[in-house]
């Protein structure tokens, strides 16, 4: 991690606006380090590099929050997580601090999902869950709560996931908020109901995104309203489980999202599952067989849908107070 000039990066151009962050697209032209050259006594540059910076909109102190998150980048290593080069000031009027961060040019699980829905294999999605839970594995080991997953925060290169979205993180000594940042249709009623973060908070967050692998829809898009969401979890709501879903899978979902946090299992738990039916896969065909009987029967061409605009719950400050209550 190290401070980066801002004369060192051009072409900065806006990628996407969140609900408390602007993301940007940028050449850095000395590049990254790569190496010590002993003899010369230099280090080695990458040359010139996309690479993405993140800015805080909030108005809870952005610097702040900024910096704390690089130091959980410094805290956090792993090669299921993205990287963070260093920190640098855009030149905007405000002069925002932003994070330098890698440049994933296959984008988020989200867009990636749709953009490959007919080709992903039952193999793929298992694949891709097995390295989020790596990541979130790694978190967890480390006593921190992830606090913010969903399918934006999970960027992709060379078709690997690597989970970013580390600002949010926590201490799972301190639990309580006063105010929940996230995208609702991946929080748990317990989180929304007394704002506490968890790991087990954290699984059931994971629970939707194995839903959404599968399912390829985004949670709960037919209810556009962030509190009426908020308040029908509370009350009860769950997903409705796609047919095309492995009956295993489909179990795995249940477990992760169960109503009571402490019947939910352990990050080392889901990892032992998703190993063992990665290893069948591979000794058997018995689970393909019946993914792809599954997929054919209830593909999107059988299946008739009454017409709706899909609402995009992005990350966002949920200032519940009694609203939902």
């Amino acid at each position: 991690m190290e401070w980066i000039p801002s004369d060192q990066l051009e072409d900065i151009t806006p990628l996407v606006k969140g609900g408390i962050s602007t993301v940007y697209i940028a050449t850095w032209k000395r590049g990254a380090i790569l190496d010590f050259n002993e003899s010369k006594q230099e280090f080695v540059y990458s040359g010139s590099q996309k690479v993405v910076l993140k800015s805080l909109n909030s108005p809870d102190n952005p610097y702040e929050m900024i910096f704390n998150e690089a130091k959980k980048f410094v805290q956090i290593r792993s090669g299921d997580i993205v990287n963070a080069y260093g920190i640098t000031k855009i030149k905007t009027p405000d002069d925002h601090f932003a994070i330098v961060m890698n440049y994933f040019s296959d984008g988020n699980l989200r867009d990636y999902l749709i953009k490959n829905q007919t080709t992903l294999s039952l193999k793929d999605r298992i694949f891709a869950i097995w390295r989020i839970c790596l990541a979130l594995s790694n978190i967890h080991q480390q006593d921190l709560i992830h606090c913010n997953l969903h399918s934006r925060n999970i960027l992709l290169y060379t078709n690997r996931c690597l989970l970013s979205g580390l600002g949010s993180c926590r201490p799972v000594n301190n639990e309580s908020a006063d105010k929940l940042y996230g995208a609702v249709p991946y929080m748990a009623p317990e989180l929304l109901k007394y704002k506490k973060y968890s790991k087990s908070t954290d699984i059931y967050g994971l629970g939707v995104l194995i839903w959404e692998i599968f399912a390829i829809s985004q949670p709960f898009d037919y209810i556009p309203n962030s509190y009426q969401l908020a308040r029908e979890i509370v009350c009860g709501l769950k997903l409705q489980m796609v047919p095309v879903i492995p009956n295993k899978i489909q179990s795995l979902i249940y477990e992760c999202m169960d109503a009571d946090p402490l019947k939910r299992p352990t990050i080392e738990q889901v990892l032992d599952t998703i190993k063992n039916l990665y290893k069948e896969i591979y000794e058997s065909q018995d689970l393909i067989t019946e993914y792809e009987k599954k997929k054919s029967y209830y593909s999107p061409s059988k299946i008739v849908v009454k017409p709706y605009t899909p609402a995009v719950h992005k990350s966002s400050i949920i200032d519940l107070n009694e609203k939902i209550l």
